[in-house]
């Protein structure tokens, strides 16, 4: 999240301008030299003394991160998870221009007075390069960067005006010049009214509603102090906040991999698979990940070993340990199934929130490191269903033609391989023909589904959807079906003659 990046935006936007205004000023060096060199070797020594001086080792490979996330460039095996993140979409020039002045008035009042400071006073126009520098990466790499505009908006409106006036008294004809003030003042109100109008004109509730704020209260009541929630990595700072408990990854720690690792469990379709890599993560953490890429030669080889040794069990398991060559066995095998003494308890969260955000987690949680590419599924969710003879529809505005296995919008037309509704206590299937969408809905409830087959038949899917689960890896703690619910996750054990 922004938040989690801003200790290095002050730091960078502070000593940035600090080393620009020094440079600018370069009659002073000789006499400043040798306090500013005193004051950086202080500060060098204090972050070593506070950090250690892998603070200072770190520091370059740490901003570079960075830049790839930013700039959303490929980190190497893994996708670069700013793909993901609305915030880091690169928006068009006029969308620049609407999220930092409002119009293009206001925008072009600002670059001529910018300009204006530039060229009548280089030196302190040269003190605004860091700010306008971090403004000027909406222009290349994502939105959230717009918020760095500010500078470069008020202090060039305000230096254009400035300017205007100062032209009233030594150029003419002076009415010419008034006559240019006053418009430019009027243009200002009238921009920065419209610019209030667009900013309240909106309003951006909560992203957390009530209800996923319920949910996460109730983890914190159902669940023992010291379990592990998991969950998508933007609930992890709500559930750390409402739920006080762990999460496997949040807003400062999601990069591709560990957006992998957590989108894993609920893109698979195997319960035992999805329950033992939870506490396989929860346990060896991706230090785990990483000694299986390092044994096993490379990360390709080593992620799918993972994949396949905690899908087939400790029985199963054991012969694939022995097939790799790696001993010693019964050490290996504790290590990718850890004995309940290293267990913690895990409960895994679904809620209505990661229906619109499928997209990504089956992207993330389904990718291939030698396709470079993940799945992209369709998972579209209806609501208010009726049913009227053979039709089904609901809204957004939709149809189901159930003799003929069609689903329609104002849109398109999609064939059906399937049709999945539930009869009382059951699920029944309706098949149509043998390729095509599958669209699943519950008349009591009133919710529908339009999926690809692949995230149908998902771990999300079944429990959050379905409410279907393997009770030997997934026990429910809080069902509210169709808004959240919270399973118990229980994983595979190491037999004594194993």
């Amino acid at each position: 999240q922004w938040w989690d990046s801003t200790p290095y935006v002050v730091v960078v936007t502070c000593l940035g301008t600090l080393v620009v205004s020094y440079v600018c000023e370069p009659k002073s060096w000789r006499r400043s030299l040798v306090p500013f060199a005193a004051v950086a070797s202080v500060f060098v020594a204090i972050m070593i003394y506070l950090k250690g001086a892998a603070f200072w080792v770190d520091l370059v490979p740490h901003l570079l991160g960075h830049f790839k996330y930013i700039s959303k460039a490929a980190p190497g095996d893994f996708p670069n998870i700013g793909l993901s993140i609305s915030e880091q979409a690169k928006i068009p020039f006029e969308g620049v221009v609407q999220i930092s002045a409002g119009s293009w008035y206001l925008f072009l009042a600002a670059a001529l007075g910018t300009a204006q400071l530039v060229i009548r006073s280089p030196r302190q126009g040269l003190q605004l390069l860091v700010p306008m520098g971090l403004g000027g990466l909406t222009f290349l790499y994502a939105r959230r960067f717009g918020i760095f505009l500010a500078p470069f908006l008020g202090l060039g409106i305000a230096y254009l005006l400035l300017w205007l006036r100062d032209q009233i008294g030594t150029r003419t004809p002076r009415y010419l010049w008034k006559g240019l003030f006053i418009s430019a003042l009027v243009g200002l109100l009238v921009g920065g009214g419209h610019l209030v109008l667009l900013n309240t004109a909106s309003t951006f509730w909560p992203v957390e509603t009530p209800i996923l704020v319920q949910g996460m209260d109730s983890a914190r009541l159902k669940t023992p102090p010291g379990s592990l929630i998991w969950t998508w990595w933007d609930h992890g700072y709500p559930m750390q906040y409402y739920g006080r408990r762990g999460t496997v990854s949040d807003g400062a720690y999601h990069d591709g991999e560990l957006a992998m690792i957590n989108g894993f469990p609920y893109a698979t379709g195997d319960y035992q698979q999805a329950a033992n890599w939870m506490h396989f993560y929860a346990v060896r953490g991706i230090d785990g990940f990483h000694r299986v890429y390092q044994q096993l030669g490379s990360t390709a080889e080593g992620l799918r070993f993972v994949r396949h040794i905690l899908a087939a069990g400790p029985e199963e398991g054991a012969k694939l340990i022995e097939e790799k060559g790696l001993e010693p066995k019964s050490a290996w095998l504790t290590f990718f199934f850890p004995p309940p003494s290293e267990q913690k308890r895990i409960y895994m969260f679904v809620d209505e929130r990661l229906v619109g955000t499928s997209y990504w987690w089956y992207w993330l949680g389904t990718w291939d490191i030698g396709e470079q590419e993940g799945m992209r599924p369709v998972f579209v969710p209806f609501y208010d269903m009726k049913q009227e003879g053979n039709q089904l529809i609901g809204a957004p505005s939709f149809s189901v033609d159930l003799e003929k296995g069609m689903h329609s919008t104002r849109q398109q037309v999609v064939a059906l391989s399937s049709v999945v509704f539930r009869d009382g206590n059951t699920w029944r299937e309706r098949t149509y023909r043998d390729v095509g969408m599958i669209f699943e809905y519950d008349l009591v409830s009133g919710w529908g589904v339009l999926s690809s087959p692949e995230i149908h038949e998902s771990v999300f899917n079944k429990l959050f959807f379905l409410g279907m689960a393997d009770v030997r890896y997934f026990r429910p703690t809080t069902m509210l079906r169709g808004v959240y619910q919270l399973w118990e996750v229980h994983s595979d054990q190491v037999g004594p003659s194993q």
